[in-house]
């Protein structure tokens, strides 16, 4: 364990409503019609998540419950049929500056395909997404601030690889293994 980085999700969680009071919030528009599955807990004890049925989600009511959200420094996030509640200042972004910081690193490349990585991508030297997901989506409709992310050709296990061989050729660019850290 880092206790560096773990002093930072504890700070960055310190900023935010307690999370009973938000899961508390939650459960007032939380309904059996489209929450399937409540997890009743907070993951890893740092954020929460739920099952949802996309199509029945009440649009307003979580617009609303959203803002709340984000105004007591909580996301939320929909990724197909999970909602998710993570603290703001605990994020994957957060996460590859630290270790950018922490290991020296020159350049970071990273990988994603849900909203959730967005933002890691946006900070990422090289940023690689599947040509599926939601990120993908967002791309396929002309959303902005995407053009730095690399999109694969293909979907699926094709993407995979795909994603593979240009990290494998990031590596190789390299003259010596110490100029590449895998983390």
């Amino acid at each position: 364990e880092d206790k560096d980085w773990s002093l930072r999700v504890a700070e960055g969680r310190d900023h935010c409503l307690a999370a009973g009071d938000l899961i508390e919030q939650f459960n007032k528009i939380a309904h059996p019609s489209w929450v399937i599955k409540d997890s009743g807990k907070l993951a890893d004890h740092l954020f929460y998540y739920c099952l949802i049925e996309r199509d029945k989600i009440p649009l307003a009511e979580l617009a609303a419950f959203k803002l709340w959200a984000s105004e007591n420094n909580w996301e939320l996030s929909v990724q197909g049929r999970k909602l998710y509640l993570v603290p703001l200042n605990v994020n994957k972004k957060a996460a590859i500056q630290y270790i950018k910081e922490k290991e020296g690193l020159r350049r970071v490349v990273a990988a994603g395909d849900s909203l959730l990585d967005l933002e890691m991508l946006k900070a990422a030297d090289l940023a690689l997404a599947p040509a599926h997901g939601e990120i993908y989506s967002l791309y396929r409709q002309g959303t902005s601030g995407l053009e730095k992310i690399r999109f694969t050709h293909g979907s699926g296990i094709e993407a995979a690889e795909e994603i593979l061989k240009v990290v494998a050729d990031v590596i190789a660019d390299y003259t010596s293994d110490e100029d590449v850290k895998v983390v």
